[in-house]
């Protein structure tokens, strides 16, 4: 067969190997083959496999420390234009990192959309649309209305008293 492709068509050639296999055995012998084993190979090997070498045990992991990071949480969906009571908004600066840290496992763009728009919640929020969520900060400060679409992106407020300077 020729491989000779037109201006119509593309062609996928084969190259055939044109020297004989070499022979089978029905049974395995002592002696060595002319070609390598392919692997991997079905039969058990004649020798056991090395184990790893066991050295000392390894320390155990050190745990994180704690930031010193405010917690940020999502409010529950389409309740409220604003942060909770003990909860403080989240400054447009915060927004995106404070969108991923409280929605952590959401598909969350890594854009935020900066909008102004009266009749939406104020703030950093959540908007759940048809197969999407968008992060979104609303710069708007009158009128702030919940929608069946939004969750605010809240800050814990820290009630721990401040240490002594």
């Amino acid at each position: 067969t020729s491989c000779n492709p037109n201006q119509y068509t593309q062609m996928i050639c084969k190259t055939v190997n044109d020297e004989p296999s070499p022979p089978t055995t029905a049974l395995p012998t002592s002696a060595p083959t002319s070609l390598p084993t392919p692997s991997p190979t079905r039969a058990p090997t004649a020798a056991p496999t090395i184990s790893p070498t066991l050295g000392l045990p390894t320390a155990a992991p050190t745990p994180a420390l704690p930031t010193s990071s405010p917690q940020y949480f999502l409010a529950e969906k389409s309740v409220g234009g604003k942060c909770p009571s003990g909860s403080e908004d989240v400054p447009k600066e915060e927004c995106l990192d404070a969108a991923h840290e409280a929605g952590s496992g959401l598909n969350l763009p890594n854009w935020l959309n900066a909008i102004d728009w009266v009749g939406l919640p104020c703030g950093c929020f959540l908007w759940h649309g048809t197969g999407s969520i968008l992060v979104d900060y609303n710069s708007a400060t009158t009128s702030c209305n919940p929608n069946q679409n939004t969750q605010m992106i809240c800050k814990t407020v820290n009630d721990e008293p401040s240490p002594p300077t």
